[in-house]
C-alpha cells in the first residue's frame, strides 16, 4: 500500500521534484524566448508595412519618388513596385 502515494520528502521524491522542476523551468525559457522572438518580428513587420502604406498613399498624391524614398527610407525600387 505505501508504494501508491508518492512522498514528496522522501529522498527519491525531492529528487524527482527537482528534476521536473528543472525540465519546467527549460521549457518556459525556450517558450518565453520563442514569444519574444515572435513579438519583435511582428513589431518590425508592422513597422514596416506601416511605412510602405505612407509612401504609397504619398505616391497616389503624385510626390516625387525622390522625396518619398528620402521622407520613408525605402528605396526607389520599392515605391516603384508600391
Amino acid at each position: 500500500m505505501a508504494a501508491k502515494y508518492f512522498n514528496p520528502y522522501t529522498d527519491f521524491g525531492y529528487q524527482q521534484y527537482k528534476k521536473s522542476l528543472v525540465q519546467y523551468l527549460e521549457v518556459k525559457n525556450v517558450f518565453d524566448t520563442a514569444f519574444e522572438e515572435g513579438e519583435k518580428a511582428g513589431i518590425e513587420k508592422g513597422i514596416e508595412k506601416g511605412i510602405e502604406k505612407v509612401a504609397k498613399a504619398l505616391k497616389e498624391q503624385n510626390i516625387a519618388i525622390e522625396i518619398i524614398a528620402e521622407s520613408t527610407g525605402l528605396s526607389y525600387e520599392t515605391i516603384k513596385r508600391i
